[in-house]
């Protein structure tokens, strides 16, 4: 996911639970359709599971032994990862897996706890001052971006931003943290089955935004960077696109076409695109059961609409409008084709790079 915005939220606590929880977004119930709509598939979890979570040592075990094995994976550089604070939490606390110090201070506690980690990361437990996590939304997945004064406050020699809820746009958030703000493992896992996993798409993913930010020399406050450094890199990009046999024609045409209409689209694909390099590749390396069944899935729609390449509702089955404008799935599209270009990670990494900074 993309850095997540935070919220105008007021001060008081009281009005500020009606408002936002963990990451400043609005958290509330869900709606009654959505209720529904999870219902019908199997899904539905009742809200009392996410009320009263706790995190648990399996919890802390699963995000520590991930975080390792995305360091040894070398596919995030290593600087990138020295600097981020993985973040997971419930109601009442925030866990802190970082290979940095964090430290009691006048409103927060602080505890160290036990860590087994084998590449130096270590945890700490933080008490929430504020709002913690209680909804589905809050345990649905992660983020890089979490922006708290409780994890600002106790990191040792941060500059922190002196106000969690001034406005995103401010100057303020000059010097936050490189946090990844990730649910715990058992309701992650529980709400998307295998559909996505821990180790690829939320540990390996959220630290792909993290690097980019970092290439990008992007922080939060600043405007939103360009989907291309220039035009001239954005041409050298949109041809090898444009040349590629991997994808039906029409599926070509309408993820070029929307990106080009939709700025805002082309912006959050690029990012996206940049994020999945690393969480692909995880995949392949260390689950190879489920890279074999999105390739499965993913060459099953390729089939059905090669076999339809007039029927306009098939294409649109498969990739729908509202699916193409969060920049997830154009992302995931356009990596395959740098992968069918580029079949070596290192040299896929380094040409996307040098196009997006």
């Amino acid at each position: 996911m993309p850095p997540l915005p935070p919220g105008q939220a007021p001060k008081k606590v009281q009005e500020l639970e009606q408002v936002t929880t963990t990451f400043g977004y609005k958290r509330v119930p869900l709606s009654q359709e959505m209720v529904d709509k999870l219902k019908k598939a199997g899904q539905y979890i009742e809200p009392e599971y996410f009320e009263n979570y706790e995190v648990t040592e399996n919890d802390l075990e699963k995000l520590q032994t991930g975080i390792d094995t995305l360091v040894e994976s070398g596919l995030i550089d290593i600087e990138v990862l020295n600097s981020v604070r993985y973040v997971t939490y419930d109601s009442k606390y925030f866990y802190v897996v970082t290979r940095e110090m964090h430290e009691c201070n006048g409103e927060y506690n602080v505890e160290e706890l036990k860590s087994n980690s084998k590449t130096g990361f270590r945890v700490f437990k933080i008490n929430i001052a504020g709002v913690g996590a209680k909804y589905y939304e809050d345990y649905r997945g992660a983020s890089a971006g979490l922006l708290r004064s409780e994890i600002e406050d106790t990191a040792v020699n941060s500059t922190k931003y002196p106000d969690p809820w001034v406005s995103v746009n401010s100057p303020k958030y000059k010097n936050t943290l490189n946090v990844v703000g990730i649910a715990p493992f058992g309701p992650y896992s529980r709400i998307h089955n295998d559909t996505y996993t821990y180790l690829t798409d939320a540990i390996a993913h959220e630290a792909g935004h993290i690097e980019d930010f970092i290439n990008r020399n992007w922080k939060h406050g600043d405007p939103m960077p360009k989907a291309f450094s220039s035009t001239e890199k954005e041409e050298i990009f949109m041809e090898i696109m444009r040349k590629s046999k991997l994808l039906p024609p029409a599926l070509l045409n309408l993820i070029l076409t929307t990106i080009a209409e939709s700025p805002r689209i082309k912006i959050r694909s690029m990012g996206e695109l940049y994020a999945m390099l690393p969480d692909r590749e995880m995949a392949r390396l260390y689950d190879m059961a489920h890279y074999d069944k999105e390739n499965s899935i993913f060459n099953s729609k390729l089939v059905e609409i090669s076999a339809n390449p007039e029927d306009e509702n098939v294409l649109r089955k498969h990739y729908p409008t509202e699916r193409l404008e969060s920049g997830h799935t154009i992302g995931r599209l356009l990596l395959r084709i740098l992968e069918n270009e580029f079949p070596n990670f290192d040299e896929r990494k380094k040409f996307l790079k040098g196009i997006l900074r």
